[in-house]
């Protein structure tokens, strides 16, 4: 092939050689015409070319040209078709193409004997009689041994005979095994931990194995034989299939990782086929033993590095539905979901590479025991791989996909002691709980204010964010739960325009928390009442946190009347307000009592309520009993009337009712 290259003239004086006939002749300088071997440029100008000339002609000989461009391995052409007569079609296409840039194709092989019925001789590759099925002709195809008669590819190992067993002489033996597809890959991964345990040991080259090591080589030396009766079916789609899909497999140990991709084909008469693709393993390294999970994150960036190879390589001929990747590690699943930036250094650079992918991969988990990457995650004999039934096409993988592993638990029905059985439903039931606690608390509602209430959460709840709805930065809309029961988030503004809702209207639909909050949050807090000559005014239009305060200075009432009036000097001015507050209720905890006589005030000396004058007492009869005992004493002071809770005594100069206390 590249001898049949011609190089241009101005580029033929970098190609040039000594020579002479003999050594009395000088010695001349000639310039090489074609492609030589032994240039760095030499393999990419011959592959070079013959991306040319099947670009040159592309319009006459479409298949041909695509063959050229997808099917070749330095000089061999690896292709085939559906049916003998396309085959007979694409010989004669790639003869005419080849011929064209001065190249005719040699070595013809092929599993039909029809094809190579027409060719001369000297153009085959074996003189193969197809009507023997026992036909020991084979030929040697990247690497590997194909049978045209059988259609399968097959491994032959000569290893010879060794005087010694040394580290030199098992790694030239070793050597002997090419793989390159890695159908045998769980073997070479035992081969591969064998020889690292000979640097563990620190051995010389020429230093003989000890004991043990050369058991476990001899043992697997004597295996290795039965590689001979493997046997490999080429063909990967044999029945026309009305869909394709990729599926991959990691998996580590604590010795290494390894990953394996099936090509599964779901055919038109309803039968599934699922074929070994391709597969690779990897020691684990001496100096640095990472941990497993880390070591099933590198596996699963091994997987990522397959998927897109295979992919790639059968993109012409294969579209694929789906692209699985499996894997039997939760650990490395979450860190796969997550964002690379909240992960460690080592972590976020593998999950960069596996998010950041060409191709999109569903992650899903895989039990242990049945995923095939942990064969060759853990090595294996010639013998047991032979007929290991989770490496070569795992069963479950044929059936159908309700029947594959998956992480979904099946929850009994609710039992009324048991209400964690419920599942996700109790999960929305606690969600609920947790709005309806933080929003009312204590308070008590009206059916209206509870149902309102219930509105507002079940809004809440089905306006979660589940994911955007474009893939424009741009545009901060995300899809809900509410857009599958009303078209549009609950929680979104009414269609109708706010200024034609009436205000008493408008202000009744916002008010319902607000007025519960306002309710709750002055009986949350914790008070512990302080003797300070103070207490709030009254504003009805403030809340009771924010009343203002001020020192007392008169307290009044009307004889008969339970509505006291409060005269207070504040820091703007003086002010009067009636002592009442939400009703009867403050109102008739207000007890008055009768006026000390002038001249006996003195500082913090009460004159109790029993050693009033009995008309006094007369007069207290006739006012209106309350339901509740009130409790109190006179006061001697200015201040003219003491005010008791119904629940706890007031110290001098404090009131304490439900709501608020009020300092006097």
């Amino acid at each position: 092939m590249f001898r049949q290259t011609v190089i241009d003239e101005s580029d033929r004086k970098y190609q040039l050689i000594l020579w002479r006939e003999s050594p009395d002749q000088p010695l001349l300088t000639y310039e090489l015409c074609t492609n030589t071997y032994g240039l760095r440029c030499s393999p990419y100008i011959a592959n070079r070319t013959i991306l040319e000339l099947a670009e040159q002609e592309r319009e006459s000989l479409p298949r041909a040209a695509a063959v050229l461009r997808t099917d070749v391995y330095v000089d061999d052409i690896i292709t085939g078709t559906d049916s003998e007569s396309d085959a007979l079609s694409l010989q004669q296409e790639l003869i005419t193409l080849m011929k064209s840039g001065g190249y005719e194709l040699r070595k013809w092989i092929s599993n039909s004997s029809a094809i190579l019925q027409s060719l001369p001789g000297d153009h085959k590759q074996l003189p193969l009689l197809f009507e023997n099925s026992e036909n020991p002709h084979t030929v040697a195809v990247l690497g590997v041994l194909y049978d045209p008669v059988r259609d399968v590819f097959s491994y032959k190992l000569n290893l010879g005979a060794s005087s010694s067993d040394t580290k030199r002489s098992i790694l030239s033996v070793v050597a002997r095994i090419f793989d390159p597809k890695g159908w045998i890959c769980p073997v070479v991964y035992w081969v591969k931990c064998l020889l690292q345990r000979f640097w563990l040991n620190k051995l010389d080259w020429n230093d003989p194995l000890p004991s043990d090591l050369l058991r476990e080589w001899q043992a697997f030396r004597e295996d290795l034989v039965n590689l001979k009766r493997l046997a490999i079916p080429r063909c990967t789609m044999t029945k026309p299939a009305s869909s394709y899909s990729l599926h991959g497999f990691c998996d580590a140990s604590e010795l290494g990782f390894a990953a394996v991709v099936y090509l599964r084909s779901s055919n038109q008469d309803g039968s599934v086929s699922v074929h070994l693709l391709m597969a690779k393993s990897k020691v684990a390294p001496l100096r640095t033993r990472p941990t497993i999970p880390k070591l099933e994150l590198c596996g699963a960036v091994l997987l990522v590095k397959l998927l897109n190879h295979v992919s790639l390589c059968l993109q012409r001929s294969v579209e694929f539905e789906e692209i699985v990747g499996w894997t039997d590690s939760m650990i490395s699943l979450a860190w796969i979901n997550t964002s690379p930036h909240t992960l460690q250094v080592y972590e976020a650079n593998r999950v960069s590479q596996i998010q950041n992918s060409a191709i999109s991969i569903t992650w899903r988990h895989v039990p242990g025991n049945l995923n095939p990457a942990d064969v060759a995650s853990r090595g294996s004999t010639a013998s047991t791989l032979l007929s290991h039934p989770l490496w070569w096409e795992p069963a479950w993988l044929t059936q159908h996909e309700s029947a594959w592993p998956s992480r979904e638990v099946e929850r009994p029905s609710e039992l009324p002691a048991c209400p964690s059985w419920g599942g996700l439903f109790e999960a929305a039931v606690k969600s609920a709980k947790t709005h309806l606690k933080r929003c009312i608390g204590e308070t008590k509602l009206t059916f209206e204010e509870l149902s309102t209430v219930f509105c507002k959460i079940e809004a809440v709840l089905n306006s979660r964010p589940l994911c955007p709805i474009s893939s424009s930065p741009h545009d901060l809309e995300v899809l809900t739960p509410g857009h599958f029961l009303i078209g549009h988030p609950l929680d979104a503004l009414p269609e109708y325009p706010l200024q034609d809702v009436s205000p008493p209207g408008f202000c009744l639909c916002n008010s319902t928390f607000s007025s519960g909050v306002r309710r709750l949050m002055p009986l949350k807090i914790n008070r512990n009442p302080k003797e300070i000559p103070q207490y709030p005014l009254n504003e009805h239009t403030t809340a009771n946190l924010d009343c203002r305060t001020g020192p007392g200075q008169e307290l009044r009432t009307a004889r008969g009347s339970l509505t006291a009036l409060v005269t207070n000097d504040t820091f703007w001015n003086r002010e009067k307000q009636p002592w009442v507050k939400d009703g009867e209720y403050e109102a008739r905890n207000l007890v008055p009592t009768r006026p000390a006589p002038r001249g006996r005030e003195e500082k913090n000396n009460h004159t109790p309520l029993s050693n009033s004058r009995r008309s006094d007492r007369e007069w207290l009869a006739s006012l209106p009993v309350p339901k509740k005992t009130v409790t109190g004493d006179a006061s001697s002071s200015s201040q003219n009337y003491s005010v008791a809770s119904q629940h706890d005594h007031c110290s001098e100069h404090h009131v304490t009712t439900d709501h608020c206390p009020m300092t006097i």
